[in-house]
């Protein structure tokens, strides 16, 4: 949750888990149970980016992409397309 962090301090903001942030909290209910995925960039045990999917609800072999997040060094370059396959 650090890395979504900086990236919400880049844009003025900050990481709330009480709303939007809350499926951070649960990532096997809000993801792997609805038919999604998480995807974590783990270098040496620090996560660098991180990449969400859920199926969309109402269309079939439509996914939904969530939880994008880079550390700002590695945006622009290759990450952030890996992590999306």
């Amino acid at each position: 949750m650090a890395l979504i962090n900086a990236v919400y301090h880049e844009y003025g903001d900050c990481l709330c888990l009480e709303n939007a942030g809350r499926d951070l909290l649960d990532i096997d209910v809000y993801y792997i149970k609805a038919g999604g995925t998480v995807v974590v960039l783990d270098d040496a045990g620090r996560v660098r980016g991180t990449h969400a999917v859920l199926p969309a609800a109402t269309r079939g072999k439509v996914c939904v992409f969530r939880r994008h997040y880079l550390e700002a060094a590695l945006r622009g370059g290759p990450w952030g397309a890996q992590l999306m396959q």
